[in-house]
């Protein structure tokens, strides 16, 4: 990675193009395991048969685990829209078919979805324990039939190519309710695109015939088990908010 460029910095991991693949490399204090566990999610998901970059190696340089895989030229369809509002539903209806296609996958060798949760959501800081066990007992509750689930799904996972669409960044994917992930895509647009969250679940639930309560009936859980996750201030007071609401 002596020339490698920073492409894309998240919560996790930067991101570097160095001779035509994509390094991932993890920030600590996340280790060789973490990335190991994201190469396997990544790789069932392109066994299953979704357009999914192909994983090359798991490696570690200089105490920092990375991720190695294929490189995909092009833009995600967050960038197109940016540049392309007036075709916002186009690129909507576009992400939710891809979305049915990875729910289209029935049960696999990952982690439950469940499980995911209630680890976050005891984690959650600024949640009492009496909160925290009224929202597991909620969750154990629902009944659903597993599915594949990307766990962070949006428009700038999702990178259109001169072949269609490939969908990157399988670290949160998990076996769980179909109507989870579409609620966890909605709740990660109303951070900062709220007209964009309320289009989406529009379109997702005209489309499916999903009644929009089976969707957002999810909205409490995965507000709590997101205040886990490194959030700002001000959000985290909106997810309190959220995970108390009902």
């Amino acid at each position: 990675m002596q020339h490698a460029l920073l492409i894309a910095e998240g919560n996790s991991a930067h991101v570097y193009l160095d001779d035509k693949k994509i390094y991932k490399r993890f920030k600590l204090p996340f280790s060789l395991d973490t990335a190991e566990h994201e190469a396997k999610k990544q790789q069932l998901a392109y066994a299953s048969g979704l357009p999914v970059p192909v994983v090359y190696e798991v490696s570690e340089a200089e105490g920092y685990a990375a991720l190695v895989m294929e490189y995909v030229p092009g833009l995600s369809l967050g960038q197109l829209v940016l540049s392309e509002p007036d075709r916002l539903s186009e690129y909507i209806d576009r992400s939710i078919q891809l979305q049915l296609a990875i729910h289209q996958i029935v049960p696999i060798e990952i982690e439950s979805m469940v499980e995911r949760l209630r680890s976050q959501i005891r984690k959650a800081p600024r949640l009492n324990e009496d909160e925290k066990r009224r929202l597991v007992t909620r969750m154990e509750s629902f009944q659903f039939v597993s599915r594949l689930c990307h766990g962070d799904f949006h428009l700038h996972n999702l990178i259109q190519t001169e072949t269609g669409v490939m969908i990157i960044d399988w670290m949160d994917a998990s076996l769980g309710d179909a109507q989870a992930d579409v609620c966890r895509t909605y709740l990660l647009y109303l951070e900062n695109y709220p007209e964009l969250a309320e289009s989406y679940v529009s379109h997702y639930c005209e489309k499916t015939g999903t009644p929009r309560d089976e969707v957002l009936k999810w909205l409490p859980i995965l507000a709590a088990a997101r205040l886990s996750e490194s959030v700002g201030p001000n959000y985290s007071d909106y997810l309190c908010a959220l995970s108390t609401s009902t």
